[in-house]
């Protein structure tokens, strides 16, 4: 065999070769487009509306935990031991006055809503609160569970106290609890305001 015929063979070879690898690279590339990504959300059921991403569950307003399964006003629910004090008033003789009862607590229409019983200790019922808003500026700043308003500006049925605004707070797990409120209402023809406060036990 000649130079150019040992040329001619070697070119041929690594034509050959060429033409393999190039076939190679295109069977991997193919199977790696075409085989299917690992699905996360395959095997995770999110319940109440809840929508898995990569795995995760994200819940819909109202509800919390893993799986979305615990509603977040359950740590709400119950009757509590209330302390509440009369912190100022436009009415000298209720300054300070301390006042101790049960209240309790039910879910309201919607997943956010509570309603308060036994407000006041004085049998005032359906009081209307909302879970997991804070508000700024009237626009809805962020959702904290652990954290409610009591609805602006309702009057206590059959009667002519209105709460004015209010809110509190409660521990994660649901034993303890605060308020503070502001009512107005008359008093022998007088209009009077009221600041008040009260800390809550879990009960029952």
């Amino acid at each position: 065999m000649n130079n150019r015929q040992g040329k001619n063979v070697l070119t041929t070879a690594i034509a050959v070769l060429l033409a393999f690898a190039a076939v190679l690279y295109a069977s991997c590339k193919k199977d790696e487009t075409t085989q299917p990504k690992e699905d996360k959300c395959s095997s995770v059921v999110c319940q109440n509306q809840g929508s898995c991403i990569n795995g995760i569950c994200y819940c819909t307003a109202g509800y919390e935990g893993e799986k979305c399964d615990k509603a977040s006003v359950s740590r709400y629910i119950g009757s509590w031991d209330v302390t509440e004090t009369i912190n100022g008033s436009s009415k000298a003789a209720n300054r300070g006055k301390v006042n101790l009862y049960v209240l309790r607590i039910s879910k309201g229409a919607y997943p956010l809503d509570i309603l308060i019983d036994n407000f006041m200790g004085m049998g005032y019922n359906n009081i209307k609160g909302t879970i997991g808003r804070k508000y700024g500026a009237g626009t809805l700043v962020s959702d904290v569970v652990t954290k409610y308003i009591l609805n602006a500006n309702q009057t206590i049925s059959g009667t002519y106290i209105t709460i004015t605004q209010g809110g509190g707070s409660i521990n994660d797990v649901g034993t303890e609890m605060n308020c503070f409120y502001y009512l107005q209402y008359l008093d022998a023809g007088v209009i009077v305001n009221d600041t008040v406060s009260f800390i809550a036990s879990y009960k029952q």
